[in-house]
């Protein structure tokens, strides 16, 4: 008899650990894409950086274009680029979401820097942050090249 009591006393205890603990944070969905462009002469490159403290969540939008590598020799400079970094939130699904934006264009040159963009809030469950890229590119035979890469955090990690 007492071995039951045992028993059930151990399980009881186990399922009270188990509903204290916290639910399970949806993980920050970070993205790290290169992207052919211009038949694979340059790369694209898009990077989202989710992340979270106790009281705060962060979206970083980082877009760039490089030079591919192997090539022999090395494509000309982008004949002409627009790079579009933007971090949206709103705080629940009803509000309207704000945002903050950079765009980046040059003319027979390589990026000097990335167009990149912040954001920082409040978590909540409600809390949705969300990412977007566009890369457009003139091409040296003339055609045109966009690429663009969209991400959302439903929750912010609660």
């Amino acid at each position: 008899m007492r071995k039951n009591s045992l028993l059930g006393l151990c399980g009881t205890l186990a399922l009270c650990l188990l509903a204290s603990l916290p639910a399970s944070a949806t993980p920050p969905p970070d993205v790290d894409a290169s992207v052919p462009l211009c038949n694979g002469a340059y790369t694209g490159r898009f990077v989202f950086d989710f992340g979270y403290t106790t009281s705060t969540a962060t979206v970083v939008v980082n877009t760039t274009i490089v030079p591919a590598n192997g090539f022999s020799p090395p494509p000309p400079p982008v004949p002409y680029y627009t790079l579009f970094s933007q971090a949206g939130h709103r705080n629940s699904p009803n509000d309207p979401r704000t945002f903050e934006t950079v765009q980046r264009r040059g003319e027979n040159q390589y990026p000097s820097v990335p167009a990149e963009v912040v954001k920082f809030v409040g978590r909540s469950p409600t809390c949705e942050l969300s990412a977007r890229a566009v890369i457009d590119v003139v091409c040296p035979n003339g055609t045109i090249d966009n690429r663009h890469k969209e991400q959302t955090w439903i929750g912010c990690g609660l």
